[in-house]
């Protein structure tokens, strides 16, 4: 209902806001975020904190006895490591060469033997190109930037600051390290 949704709408955007600069993410405000940002509302200090938001993926597994997720990033050094609570866990995504390993209660690691859903929150592709032009020095957003499609982007005039980025981050692995190499 449009006329409720007006009615609301200020309040709506406050509450968003407050939640954004906390850091926090669900499916409810992946859906209030989408719809403020295609607004335009979007400054530099939202984009720092959108950083850490707009890659999350959510993790349902109907196992109850599933306890982590281990998220194994190729362009990555160490592992996400979630917990799974209520058959959910939130973790963040920048390329697609990644894999999730599932570890129930008795320390048991599984695959593909085990169902689960795996749904991307938001559209990162859709905002990046702004959030890089208001927060060039955020890591996820050269990561997403230089390796979003799989695999090394085309070099352009103006990418030796992101390639240099990750180039200098610990966070990155070497084998990536050595790809983004000429």
């Amino acid at each position: 209902q449009p006329e409720v949704y007006q009615k609301y709408r200020r309040t709506i955007e406050q509450f968003a806001m407050e939640q954004m600069e906390a850091g926090h993410i669900s499916d409810n405000l992946a859906v209030i975020y989408d719809e403020m940002l295609r607004l335009g509302v979007l400054n530099k200090e939202l984009a720092h904190r959108l950083s850490g938001i707009l890659f999350t993926h959510k993790l349902t597994c109907l196992d109850r006895q599933v306890s982590r997720a281990i998220i194994w990033h190729e362009e990555l050094k160490e592992p996400q490591i979630v917990p799974i609570v209520n058959g959910e866990a939130y973790f963040r995504v920048y390329t697609p060469n990644y894999c999730i390993i599932l570890e129930d209660t008795s320390e048991n690691y599984f695959c593909r033997s085990v169902s689960y859903q795996d749904e991307a929150l938001m559209h990162p592709e859709v905002y990046l190109e702004r959030c890089l032009a208001l927060a060039p020095d955020e890591l996820s957003y050269a990561l997403y930037y230089m390796r979003g499609s799989g695999t090394n982007r085309e070099l352009a005039t103006g990418d030796s600051g992101y390639v240099l980025k990750l180039l200098q981050a610990e966070q990155i692995s070497r084998q990536c390290k050595a790809e983004l190499m000429p």
